[in-house]
């Protein structure tokens, strides 16, 4: 059994864990790590212990409690790379009887970061699976990973989820409505044009909705559309007509189902929570962290 943390951003999901990634009881807060600094880490984990009786448990943490602004730092490892290289260089918080695992990034040109999707990606046993497939991880950063053989050759990160954020709050395309609203949400993805600079056409979106081309209460839902469209778009381009499997969570999965339709392409789905619980499990048993009796 483990105490296993998905310390992300903006919220922590903790769940004590059995050893195959069953979970026995969870939690979620929103000690976030970007509000944490000094002291907070140990005293949220201090408390989520508490919560779930699991004082005495090794814990084991993945996402942005590893980052350089997090608790401790944990250095990326180089891809190519098997998910479960990860398990190889865990960062150990003694005092806390801690343990955080690394992310995974491309060093030479394009560089790229990713950190908590490792875990996802263990879990899904891909090892020894498709020999050529594409992962789509949507969220605020949405990763398309290459693995070839059970190995990470390459990943693209998007900024949709955040780009979303910023439209809906800071810009003047006053989107509102239901970003599910299926009509709006299809309107945004029928707007998708390679020919055409993806800020050209979010303008679009404001100048149709003043003028009366898009309801105002589906304006939401087609700034989603379009934001995931022109993701997905530009993915599939690179992807080659490679397996795509989606993993994350249901509603937004949902999104990505239908955008990736409209190429006629059907992805297998995933959950990336599930997903997260199985590789934190599997890489604390790889480490031998993980322990065989129950808590005190």
């Amino acid at each position: 059994m483990i105490l296993a943390l998905d310390w992300g951003n903006s919220n922590l999901r903790v769940a004590v864990l059995a050893e195959d990634g069953t979970v026995l009881r969870s939690i979620t807060t929103a000690d976030g790590a970007a509000g944490l600094s000094g002291t907070g880490f140990a005293e949220v984990l201090k408390h989520v212990r508490e919560r779930l009786s699991a004082q005495t448990l090794p814990a084991l943490a993945c996402g942005a409690v590893g980052a350089r602004e997090g608790w401790r730092e944990a250095p990326y490892v180089s891809l190519p790379a098997k998910p479960d290289a990860v398990a190889r260089h865990l960062v150990e918080v003694p005092e806390a009887a801690l343990h955080i695992v690394p992310g995974l990034c491309h060093s030479a040109p394009p560089r790229a970061i990713l950190r908590g999707e490792e875990t996802q990606l263990l879990g899904l046993g891909l090892a020894g699976g498709p020999p050529d497939a594409i992962v789509c991880l949507p969220g605020t950063h949405s990763k398309w990973v290459q693995l070839a053989s059970g190995e990470v050759q390459g990943f693209r990160t998007y900024m949709t989820g955040e780009l979303f954020a910023l439209a809906c709050r800071h810009t003047h395309l006053a989107a509102d409505g239901d970003a599910d609203d299926a009509e709006g949400f299809n309107e945004g993805l029928g707007r998708v044009d390679a020919d055409t600079p993806l800020s050209a056409s979010l303008f679009g979106l404001r100048a149709d909705r003043i003028l009366g081309g898009l309801p105002s209460g589906q304006s939401r839902a087609a700034l989603a559309g379009l934001l995931i469209g022109s993701e997905v778009a530009h993915a599939l381009a690179m992807a080659k007509g490679q397996p795509i499997i989606l993993c994350g969570e249901p509603a937004m999965m949902r999104r990505y189902a239908v955008a990736l339709a409209r190429h006629g392409v059907c992805a297998e789905q995933k959950d990336g929570a599930a997903a997260a619980w199985i590789g934190l499990a599997q890489i604390a048993r790889l480490a031998g962290i993980a322990k065989a009796s129950a808590p005190a």
